[in-house]
Parts: C-alpha cells; sequence; structure tokens
C-alpha cells in the first residue's frame, strides 16, 4: 500500500549535471538553465569539483553519519508513476487481455498509456 506521508512539492525547472573539460581535466557543475526564444541561457550554476573531490565529499559526509540524500523534483513524478505501476502492474493486466499482434513490432498495448501519461508529467510541453 502505498501511503503518502508529506504533500510533494514541484518545480517546472529542474537542475543537471554538467560536465566541463579545462585543459583536459574534467569538472563538474550542478546548474539549471532556460530557453529564451531560440537559445538556451544559463539560469544558475553551482560548481562540485572534480570527480576525486566529489567522491572525498561523499566519504567525509558518509563516515560523519551525514544521510547522503537527493532531491528530484521535477523527475519525481515520473519516479512514482513507475513505482505505482509496478505495484498495480497496468501493464500486465492490459496485456494479457490485449494480445499482441505478431506483425507488430515496438511497446506492447499496455506500455503506451503509462508511457504517454509519463512523458506529460513533467510539463504538458516534455
Amino acid at each position: 500500500m502505498l501511503a503518502i506521508v508529506e504533500p510533494i512539492l514541484y518545480n517546472v525547472f529542474m537542475a543537471h549535471l554538467c560536465k566541463k573539460k579545462i585543459k583536459g581535466r574534467t569538472y563538474w557543475y550542478l546548474r539549471e538553465t532556460v530557453r529564451k526564444g531560440k537559445k538556451v541561457e544559463v539560469k544558475w550554476q553551482k560548481y562540485l569539483g572534480t570527480p576525486d573531490t566529489i567522491l572525498a565529499r561523499l566519504k567525509k559526509a558518509e563516515a560523519a553519519g551525514m544521510p547522503l540524500r537527493i532531491q528530484s523534483e521535477e523527475f519525481g513524478s515520473v519516479f512514482i508513476a513507475n513505482e505505482l505501476e509496478k505495484m498495480i502492474d497496468t501493464i500486465g493486466i492490459v496485456d494479457s487481455i490485449v494480445k499482441p499482434d505478431p506483425r507488430e513490432k515496438g511497446p506492447s498495448v499496455g506500455k503506451v498509456p503509462l508511457w504517454a501519461n509519463i512523458s506529460s508529467m513533467p510539463g504538458p510541453t516534455a
């Protein structure tokens, strides 16, 4: 059974990891971009470090007993939809009723409605 303990807040923007190579070295940034007309501009950017420094910070936090967690606001809805599908098995139910045509290739009939719903979850224009 699924129990919602606290309200879930959604943000229409999504931060993502960005890898930059400078003089042969790799650096990671967390940043958010926005589209303005035909151009994509960086809304904000936060330096995370090199892979080694990121790993060292994670190990230090883990050793200190700090909880390591990530909050994904935009794609939390996609994760929940996938988890609910696993619990309810709507794909299995639909596929057991609507048998596939052996001549057709691609996703099963049960997957199509789930994928259509998931594609619209982050926003209607996704």
